[in-house]
Parts: structure tokens; sequence; C-alpha cells
């Protein structure tokens, strides 16, 4: 059950964004297609971007222009680094045994930090070369990080949802805003669940929100799965899927969902703008929609 703490907010032509932490309100979805905002481009345009780095040299060219461009430097911070450790860790009820990380993105810092917390080893896999040399960062966080680093491997490419790491090998694993990112959410649930050890523990902070504009975090919805893919399959690509969707997923692995926590800013949506969404959407509660984000914790029993 995902609880929302409510704010109750005038109804004017459109829906409101409400702050989880105030009552602050602006307009996040206009009427009129999101086509009119400056900042996105048309949908056509991005279908042909996308289809052009379907050209081997042009998605090499990109790709080493994303390399050249680096992570996002802010998720080098430390402070950043030491959040997602302990938004993590209090989902566990001990830090012990062998822990993956998904999308690891810019650097390993978390993942030594569960290593110098009484981890015995780590792994992190990700679909792109992003991280760099972070000792620097890695100093600033542990003691002797090179010591710690003897426990850990890094694989990369490798995909969540058909990665050949072994059944059962994992007591934890934990993702930061990569969820969303997986082409095939079905197959990455059933992966976790296979790779996770009975008694052992899954969570993942997943953002909901359309990322081409997050001031216009539902905007992706009034698309068809077929027009959506053919935008950004190859550019930047969010599967779309809602709170309800990542929980109906943890549990038809037979994992046991025990937290299911929406986060960042609430959206009330009206019966108006549900009814603008792909269809594929509006069968989800007006609750369900305006989610955009979730820190989602389940346990495989045994």
């Amino acid at each position: 059950m995902l609880n929302h703490r409510r704010v109750r907010v005038p109804q004017s032509g459109g829906s409101a964004i409400v702050s989880a932490d105030s009552a602050d309100v602006r307009t996040f979805f206009p009427e009129q297609i999101y086509d009119s905002n400056p900042h996105m481009r048309s949908i056509g345009i991005q279908i042909a971007a996308n289809a052009a780095y379907g050209i081997k040299p042009l998605r090499r060219l990109r790709d080493r222009k994303l390399l050249a461009n680096g992570y996002d430097a802010d998720k080098d911070a430390s402070e950043y680094v030491k959040g997602v450790f302990s938004k993590h860790a209090r989902c566990l009820p001990s830090i012990h045994g062998n822990i993956l990380e998904i999308g690891p993105g810019g650097n390993f810092g978390p993942i030594l930090l569960f290593l110098d917390a009484g981890a015995e080893r780590g792994t992190a896999i990700d679909v792109f070369p992003w991280a760099t040399d972070q000792m620097r960062l890695y100093r600033q966080l542990v003691d002797e990080p090179e010591h710690l680093m003897k426990r850990f491997s890094y694989r990369c490419p490798d995909e969540i949802e058909y990665t050949s790491l072994a059944a059962g090998s994992f007591d934890f694993i934990y993702s930061q805003a990569c969820l969303e990112h997986v082409n095939d959410p079905v197959a990455a649930t059933t992966s976790i669940a296979r790779l996770l050890a009975p008694g052992g523990y899954t969570s993942h902070q997943i953002d909901l929100r359309d990322h081409r504009d997050m001031s216009r975090p539902l905007a992706f919805l009034r698309y068809s799965d077929r027009v959506w893919r053919a935008a950004v399959s190859r550019c930047g690509y969010t599967n779309r899927w809602r709170a309800s969707d990542w929980v109906k997923a943890f549990e038809a692995n037979g994992l046991r969902v025990t937290s299911a926590q929406p986060t960042g800013e609430f959206i009330q949506v009206s019966e108006r703008q549900r009814s603008a969404m792909n269809h594929r959407f509006q069968a989800k509660t007006l609750d369900d929609l305006g989610t955009t984000g979730l820190l989602i914790t389940a346990l495989k029993p045994g």
C-alpha cells in the first residue's frame, strides 16, 4: 500500500504538484500537448534522432561524447554517496554477506561503505562504463579503500535482465535511480529474485518521472508504447512503469514487499488528465499516476 501525505490544493485547469515537505504548488501538465514546451523537442524529432543512433558510427560518436562529458558530478559528492548508502542500509536488519549494486554510475562509493560496514564481498554491474578513478572520493568515505577494493568486482557491460551471475548468490541487491531505465522490467525483477539468496533483501529507489523535462513529470504518459520506444529506445530510455507495477512484479516473483514508500513530489492528477493519457495508464488509480518516486524493499522468504 502506498501512503501519501495529502495536501489540499485548489483545482484550476490542470493538476498541481505538491512537495512532500511543503505546500508549494506549480503547474505540471498543461492541457495543450507538451510539444509546445520550448525545452522539449517534438516527438517527431525525437523519433528521428533515436533512429539516427541506430547507425553505428553515430552511436559511437555519441558514446565518446558521453564519456568525455562524464557522469553527473553532483553524484560524486561524498554527502550524496553517504545519503545513498544510508537510505538503503536502513532497509536491512544487518549488513553482511554478498552485495550487488545495479547501475552504480560514476563511482562505487556506496558499495565501499557497505563493505566497510560489514559486507563480505561487493559486485556492481552496469550497461555503460561510466565509472572513473574516484580514489580521492573513496578516501573521504572509508579508511584504506584500496584494501576494500580487493573484495569488489565490476562487470560492464552487464544487464540485470540477462546477467550470468549465479542464482542465489547475493544477500542484498540495491539500485539508486536505475530501474526506471531498464529495457525489460519484467526480466529485471525476475533476475533480481533469481539472484537473491533465501532470506535476502532487495531495495530500490526508482524515479518515475519523465526524464526529458522534470518540470512535466507525467508528459510521457500520453504516448503509446510503440511511439515511446521509437522516440527514446537509444536516447535515455525510461520504461514508464508506475509504482504499482513494481510492487506487483516483485510479488509475482515470490518476494514479499516489506515497504513501498512514495518519494519526491506527489502530483494530484484529475480524471480529465488521466483520460488524456495513453490507454495503458487509464486503468491506473489517480494516486498511482501521481506518484513520482518509489523506495521499494522486498524480502525473499526462506
